[in-house]
């Protein structure tokens, strides 16, 4: 792709002082790490805001002090009840600090932030992160807050082409109207990576959420393991259905070969002792924790789901993608990575082959044409 010429950093912080992100809150995981991601690269040349609306997981994440980070409300309430409740604040609050941008994070927030339109004179950028397609069943009242978010917005943020259609076929949108951005990573955090071919451990990370399918992934594992029983899975995270899954990999048989790590920030530091890596998800937007693996060069088994895995894997080049709900396909493509090391260390040596589409620097300078452009 090729951008237009740039101004300095010098001009473009002047012409564009102040961003702020919009949450409903700010949950743990990929929207609310994106977030603190770009508000990270964000504030070396802008005033950056975030504000959350409802009390959510905002302490469990270290971001720099440089960001002002506010709440709204003192409990968590519904989406109407929060849309009434903090309209003033929010106005009034964009208004004080003469906001020039409101990035609003997915649908909810897109609900609340919409008031904006009328209220202030801070162009609206709505970023959907999960992806009406990539819903299996998306209730009546999400898909009226996209719908409510995309309209209301100036510019609507999706994560890859086909979703761009999808919005564009839903919402009967302007082709102008939408910009495609996929999540990025510091590839510079990476640059010293190195592959054990010889490790027989497996990893997973992500929510213990039902989403998220690491019930299936258990099936799978136990499959796999009846041919190589000498490997291990270790699954990173938390969340509600973490008792479920104990229970489940109990009644499967796989005390000895399975260990549930809990969350670790450092996650990126472990990547290196893991043969590959595997996300069993029913729906992803642009998985983060799959974009690690990558970077440090795991290759990758996934179900090919709706959105997400296909525009970070190229199937049979560094990772397989298996056809959704096959658990019998995802153990077998897991066996052919725990039974063939040459074919582990040679998908390994691809997994960075389109890696800077998913850049810092790259994402960034999109971001820059963006803000110059509205």
């Amino acid at each position: 792709m090729c951008f237009k010429c740039r101004e300095s950093d010098e001009t473009w912080r002047i012409k564009l002082k102040k961003i702020c992100f919009l949450h409903y809150d700010l949950p743990r995981g990929g929207v609310g790490q994106v977030t603190i991601s770009l508000a990270e690269e964000f504030c070396k040349f802008y005033e950056v805001h975030i504000i959350v609306v409802c009390p959510g997981d905002t302490i469990s994440y270290e971001y720099n002090p440089n960001i002002h980070m506010v709440t709204l409300l003192e409990k968590r309430v519904s989406l109407k009840q929060a849309t009434c409740l903090s309209r003033k604040s929010l106005g009034e609050y964009i208004r004080r600090h003469n906001m020039d941008i409101v990035i609003m994070q997915t649908w909810y927030a897109g609900v609340i932030g919409s008031t904006l339109r009328i209220n202030s004179n801070a162009k609206l950028i709505y970023c959907d992160h999960c992806s009406i397609i990539a819903q299996r069943h998306i209730s009546t009242t999400n898909m009226a807050a996209a719908m409510i978010s995309a309209c209301f917005a100036h510019k609507v943020i999706l994560l890859n082409e086909r979703i761009k259609d999808a919005y564009q076929k839903k919402f009967h949108l302007s082709s102008n109207k939408m910009e495609v951005l996929p999540n990025w990573i510091d590839i510079r955090q990476y640059h010293s990576a190195n592959y054990n071919k010889e490790s027989k451990k497996i990893i997973s990370a992500g929510r213990f959420s039902q989403e998220k399918g690491f019930d299936r992934l258990l099936r799978a594992f136990r499959l796999a393991i009846d041919k190589y029983s000498d490997w291990r899975l270790d699954l990173y995270g938390d969340g509600d259905l973490i008792e479920e899954l104990r229970n489940q990999a109990a009644e499967l048989g796989l005390q000895n070969n399975i260990s549930f790590m809990g969350m670790r920030k450092d996650l990126r530091n472990l990547y290196g002792e893991y043969a590959f890596f595997v996300l069993p998800s029913y729906r992803e937007g642009m998985p983060l924790v799959l974009l690690e693996a990558k970077l440090n060069k795991l290759p990758a088994v996934c179900f090919d789901i709706l959105t997400g895995p296909r525009e970070i894997i190229k199937d049979g080049k560094d990772g397989f993608l298996v056809p959704q709900d096959d658990i019998e396909g995802l153990a077998d493509a897991m066996c052919k990575l725990m039974g063939n090391e040459d074919l582990r260390l040679e998908m390994s040596n691809h997994t960075w082959d389109n890696i800077y589409a998913f850049s810092s620097d790259y994402v960034m300078q999109m971001w820059k044409n963006l803000f110059d452009s509205i």
